[in-house]
């Protein structure tokens, strides 16, 4: 899941970068075919007609390759380049932090991790999507560590500061213990979630492939609505 959804945001940001006439980076990349990848984000970073953001993507696609490659300890540094390099490339440095956090929470430098990733909401608070994935990542990285009221507190901050976030919301939802907090905390979280997770409509649950089977965005659906079931189960269990 995580490889399709790094291939889809590759795909929209080469529209519109100078990779938009690099076909073979993106078969490339698609294809798993990294060093081909690699070879063609260079011919980007030693080309001195490029752009300082097609440069700053450069750095961070070869940043991702590197990470697909599992070669996480190479993968940093070019993650770094873009933070050092292209700082005003807010939207690019953002994605770069939350990686370089990931890539130490795969090496399992624990410690390390959570101060990287501690930066996405710190230094991007306008990142509302990627500062709930970092703040999934440290609950795990506090739970690595057996720091289990810190992972809670990790988790529970997903919940409370970022509940319109719904897909890392629900990656979380089931790792939260409730009763560690007050009753009228723990409610007032539930109902945040609730408020922000939206209804899915009927016509929508209803919808039918050729072949009888419910369509993919009638099974999403499905899913939002057991969660909302979910959530007010557990805000049954409270009141």
């Amino acid at each position: 899941m995580k490889r399709t959804l790094m291939i889809l945001a590759l795909i929209c940001l080469l529209a519109s970068t100078a990779f938009a006439g690099f076909k073979e980076f993106n078969t490339a990349y698609i294809a798993k075919d990294y060093a081909t990848a690699l070879a063609e984000v260079d011919k980007v970073i030693t080309d001195g007609t490029a752009s300082v953001t097609d440069k700053a993507n450069a750095y961070l696609y070869k940043g991702y390759c590197y990470y697909m490659l599992k070669q996480f300890e190479t993968a940093i540094p070019e993650f770094q380049k873009v933070l050092s390099d292209y700082s005003r490339e807010r939207r690019l440095c953002v994605k770069a932090q939350l990686y370089i956090g990931d890539c130490y929470k795969l090496l399992k430098q624990f410690d390390e991790a959570i101060l990287e990733l501690q930066k996405v909401s710190t230094d991007y608070p306008k990142e509302r999507t990627l500062g709930a994935v970092s703040y999934r990542h440290i609950g795990y990285c506090h739970e690595c560590l057996n720091n289990d009221a810190k992972s809670q507190e990790a988790y529970i901050k997903v919940l409370a500061d970022y509940p319109d976030v719904l897909g890392t919301v629900k990656l979380v939802f089931d790792k939260v213990n409730f009763f560690l907090l007050s009753e009228e905390e723990a409610i007032t979280i539930l109902k945040t979630v609730r408020r922000a997770t939206p209804v899915p409509l009927p016509k929508i649950l209803g919808e039918k492939n050729l072949d009888g089977t419910p369509t993919e965005k009638a099974k999403q659906a499905q899913a939002t609505l057991d969660f909302l079931g979910k959530v007010g189960g557990e805000i049954g269990k409270l009141d």
